[in-house]
């Protein structure tokens, strides 16, 4: 598993016909705010191989209005996750999930917004992620992470649905707060000699401007195709904007086009992911 997806089930009735907890189904509202939320997930590309869903009415019900945006996703109705803790939650993601690149929890507050937090406070993640998460998790909210190999998590991207009226955005959409990936280029003999440093040490370039440059995804390919075309054995460093708060500025460039520049040291630990690239030549 190297990404998880933890999805609160939408907006519930407060009580249940007989009475039963378990037994509470979906207001109008919460129907509609599934069925956007699924959307919303799957163009944003988080299309889960695995679903691990609670039992309970309200979270079956959330799937079911989600899941036509993920016809491919496997389903498996857990026990356990009705009325768990954070720790069983846990526990529930070390059982059967070895083959599947992406899963997904279906379920309850307060475990999913606890994990959350969890798994961002053992990653050493920046305050301001763990402050965007812990400011709330209200019903039809997904968080994704990016996991390494230790387990550890990484923020990726906080879908939430605001409280405005049926849960729309100003486009009928939830509202995403979403990350935004830069990408850096270097050696792979660079990026591993920042793995036994810690820090990543920037170019010739980077050293007589003063400041790391990096790309966009829109800019990537162009950056490449420049400045390492003919290279091998590169590697491409995905870190996330937010991380570096005002040491990151967005600054005109190439064409007058505005590129992210790092006034700042670049950690390892705030390198979210590591690809391979080698640029032929044409």
């Amino acid at each position: 598993m190297h990404r998880l997806i933890l999805f609160r089930h939408a907006k519930t009735a407060a009580r249940a016909p007989g009475g039963e907890d378990i037994d509470r189904a979906l207001v109008e509202r919460g129907r509609a705010d599934a069925e956007r939320m699924g959307r919303v997930l799957a163009q944003a590309g988080m299309a889960p191989d695995l679903v691990l869903l609670s039992p309970a009415v309200r979270a079956r019900e959330t799937w079911t209005l989600a899941s036509p945006a993920f016809p491919l996703s496997r389903v498996e109705i857990r026990d356990e996750l009705y009325d768990a803790t954070p720790e069983e939650v846990a526990h529930e993601l070390t059982k059967g999930v070895a083959s599947a690149e992406t899963v997904m929890v279906v379920g309850h507050n307060p475990s999913l917004h606890e994990l959350a937090i969890s798994l961002l406070e053992d990653s050493a993640a920046d305050p301001a992620d763990i402050e965007r998460v812990a400011a709330g998790f209200p019903t039809a909210t997904a968080v994704t992470f990016r996991l390494d190999g230790a387990g550890r998590g990484r923020l990726e991207a906080l879908f939430h649905v605001r409280d405005q009226g049926a849960g729309e955005g100003r486009q009928g959409e939830p509202e995403v707060r979403r990350l935004t990936s830069i990408f850096k280029i270097l050696p792979r003999a660079a990026w591993e000699q920042a793995l036994s440093s810690g820090c990543v040490e920037g170019s010739a370039a980077d050293r007589e401007d003063g400041f790391m440059h990096f790309s966009t995804a829109e800019q990537l390919a162009e950056t490449a195709r420049r400045h390492f075309t003919g290279q091998g054995d590169l590697v491409v460093l995905t870190v996330h904007a937010e991380a570096f708060g005002s040491a990151l500025r967005w600054e005109p460039s190439r064409d007058g086009a505005l590129f992210p520049h790092l006034y700042a040291p670049l950690d390892v630990a705030r390198v979210v992911e590591v690809q391979a690239m080698d640029v032929p030549r044409p």
